[in-house]
């Protein structure tokens, strides 16, 4: 089974990972589907946006210890809403990797992503001059993917849209390590959650991940 790791993050809350290397059959095996369901995967056709939407809901099912339906919907900004469990959910997926937040209650937001050295041409959208002085000469794509990563954990976690990354989302990213916990905040206007966020370098991929029980 490719269930990489399945820990709990506080009382109430669980991250799952898990690596992609079932078809596509197998996975729809594991499932139940609504016709709706059905119907919307087969416009996926085929490749890794198919196999991210099956395997996450499989590892989704795995963690939440069921052979029931499980009733999902976006929300209005396209966040996972689960009908018919009481929990809060977050979902992400990059090339071989699938990852599942759930929680009882409280914000909850997970990202995995593949590092790439692509990111270094993006750094400047998200991270903020403060951010980038403080990393200096440890701006490299593995810290500036684990911080892209904890600030789209913050974004999924806020669940309300509306956010400039680079202006509203902070982080202390002062030693950035392979596993660690980044204290990061959201502020925006009378707003102001803090948000401690695990992450780990897992195989070439970021992982990280947050559950606040008090948001």
């Amino acid at each position: 089974m490719p269930l990489i790791q399945l820990n709990e993050i506080n009382t109430g809350a669980q991250v799952g990972l898990w690596r992609i290397s079932e078809k596509a059959e197998h996975l729809i095996d594991c499932l139940q589907l609504s016709k709706q369901e059905l119907e919307m995967i087969r416009a996926f056709q085929s490749g890794k946006r198919y196999l991210h939407w099956l395997a996450s809901r499989v590892l989704l099912r795995t963690m939440l210890k069921t052979k029931r339906y499980i009733h999902m919907q976006m929300g209005s900004n396209g966040q996972p809403l689960i009908l018919n469990f009481p929990f809060q959910v977050s979902i992400s997926h990059s090339h071989d990797m699938a990852a599942v937040v759930i929680a009882d209650r409280g914000q909850v937001g997970v990202d995995v992503e593949l590092i790439q050295a692509k990111i270094m041409k993006l750094f400047p959208k998200f991270l903020s001059n403060a951010e980038i002085n403080i990393l200096g000469n440890a701006l490299n794509p593995q810290n500036v993917c684990i911080a892209w990563c904890a600030k789209e954990v913050m974004f999924k976690a806020y669940a309300k849209g509306g956010i400039d990354f680079k202006s509203v989302l902070s982080l202390d990213v002062k030693h950035l390590q392979k596993e660690g916990l980044l204290k990061g905040c959201l502020s925006k206007g009378n707003l102001r959650y803090e948000y401690d966020i695990h992450y780990r370098i897992i195989d070439h991929y970021v992982l990280a991940y947050t559950s606040n029980r008090d948001l």
